[in-house]
């Protein structure tokens, strides 16, 4: 449901649209009484949010408390076998993520090539390093709704490890290209529930920097990262451009 919030603001609905669309406007249109709205009659199943979802939708994962039927729900309370979750690691000091000096290296963490091929696509993606700067190329392919391809920087000790960044204000890199709109995705879990939050840059001919502030993504938690993808989304097609001197300001 959070990540489906998250597109219907990428669609262009504004966040009270999305927030009526998710609760009493689908209510409504499904024909579902005592339901979908806070008023005398209806059911008392509530979420309380820290923050106000009419002008932030995305601020739905930052969770206060629930009540089910009118009773609170105890969510400390899992499966038996849980256990408890692991806390997550804050981040090194170190800023500097690569300057692509030594290859296809991080400071810290690691980086991998990612496609939609792991939700049935066929995007593809390749890199090289050349002049100290990481060059990515590849095609976007139709077959499913969201396709990409391009890198992913993964912070943890392990593959999608949640690192946190509480301190750091952006992140910044060199880039240049084909001119075309390209994506930085931030993850902020091994199992997001539905497409992470992305903020959009052009890959022009010429080397140029770009910032993007981590409050610019459209998540409550844009501090914990557990990975940073760089990718094309479209339109179908070859792509090609170049990431360098990349940053977690």
């Amino acid at each position: 449901m959070h990540g489906e919030l998250r597109l219907l603001a990428r669609a262009g609905m504004g966040s009270a649209e999305a927030l009526a669309a998710a609760t009493s406007v689908a209510a409504d249109a499904f024909g579902v009484a005592e339901r979908g709205r806070i008023a005398e009659g209806h059911l008392a199943d509530l979420v309380l949010v820290r923050g106000d979802l009419e002008e932030d939708v995305s601020r739905s994962h930052d969770i206060a408390a629930i009540w089910k039927d009118g009773y609170l729900v105890d969510r400390a309370v899992g499966p038996a076998d849980a256990g408890p979750q692991a806390e997550i690691a804050p981040a090194p000091a170190e800023t500097l993520v690569a300057d692509f000096e030594n290859g296809f290296e991080a400071s810290f963490g690691a980086w991998d090539v990612t496609t939609d091929q792991m939700s049935g696509g066929s995007s593809s993606a390749s890199v090289a390093v050349r002049d100290g700067a990481l060059v990515v190329t590849g095609e976007i392919a139709p077959g499913v709704a969201f396709p990409w391809a391009g890198v992913i920087w993964m912070p943890g000790e392990q593959p999608m490890q949640p690192v946190d960044f509480s301190g750091r204000e952006a992140i910044r890199f060199q880039t240049r290209g084909d001119g075309r709109q390209y994506s930085v995705m931030l993850i902020s879990s091994a199992q997001p529930a539905g497409p992470p939050p992305t903020v959009t840059f052009v890959a022009a001919e010429e080397w140029m920097q770009v910032e993007i502030r981590l409050e610019d993504f459209p998540t409550a938690t844009p501090e914990v990262i557990a990975g940073l993808a760089f990718v094309a989304e479209g339109p179908v097609g070859t792509f090609g451009f170049e990431v360098d001197e990349v940053e977690v300001r």
